[in-house]
């Protein structure tokens, strides 16, 4: 496959890709119960642990990254990530899933080489399913790279193009593919496109949210509804347990 994604076939949600039947979901909104539980753990110091989630420690500040309008942070999207992984990894229903860092593609565009100490313990091919967090410019999308179905995506709520970030990560999977000898998994038969049929954010702040519900979506194999109800539930359930 060339380093290039000039010469890939770009689809956007081609029904020529397979990727078998896709389940749509919804999410529920919070029962009382729970949500009574989260308004007393945001009323303790900004510095109490309200949870640790693979040796991601969650405070109420983070916590309350998702109240109202505000930006998810770091912390926030790296611990539902962990619980993605997690959720999949004790369902043999779900895809098998690896998250990467949110740093992971900031090291990507400033230093190559060294993003691949996030994966030196994993290999990457093994998976089904690796879950790409993208924060440029202030703003979060996610990539999901599909190994069943070979495909790339770029998703991206304001439903813009990013060839570039395609074209790292591109190089990134073929390095990796060299390195663990994969060369024969990561081919010229695969795919890469931004894809279009997204739900899009109404806001200045919402494109965290948007993108850790792309990926609840793509890590359960659903597709991914453009309704905008629901958007506040999936807020709210954003949260550690």
């Amino acid at each position: 496959m060339g380093k290039d994604i000039e010469g890939w076939q770009d689809v956007s949600v081609n029904p020529d890709v397979k990727r078998g039947e896709r389940s749509s979901f919804e999410v529920p909104p919070l029962p009382d119960g729970l949500r009574l539980l989260i308004g007393k753990a945001l009323e303790k110091s900004q510095d109490h642990v309200v949870s640790n989630i693979s040796n991601q420690r969650v405070c109420v500040n983070d916590l309350k990254t998702l109240v109202g309008l505000q930006w998810l942070n770091d912390v926030i999207v790296n611990a539902y990530m962990a619980l993605i992984v997690k959720r999949n990894r004790g369902d043999q229903r779900l895809p098998r899933a690896l998250a990467l860092d949110v740093y992971f593609h900031t090291f990507l565009r400033s230093n190559p080489i060294a993003a691949h100490q996030w994966t030196q313990k994993d290999d990457i091919f093994h998976y089904d399913s690796l879950l790409v967090p993208v924060n440029e410019s202030n703003h979060r999308s996610l990539v999901t790279i599909d190994m069943r179905c070979k495909g790339i995506r770029y998703m991206d709520s304001l439903g813009r193009r990013n060839d570039d970030c395609l074209r790292r990560i591109v190089a990134f999977l073929t390095r990796e593919a060299s390195e663990n000898e994969r060369t024969q998994v990561f081919s010229n038969d695969w795919h890469c496109w931004s894809m279009q049929d997204l739900p899009r954010q109404e806001n200045g702040s919402d494109c965290g949210v948007f993108a850790l519900m792309f990926a609840e979506h793509a890590s359960r194999d659903a597709a991914t509804c453009s309704k905008q109800a629901g958007r506040k539930n999936e807020h709210e359930r954003i949260g550690p347990p």
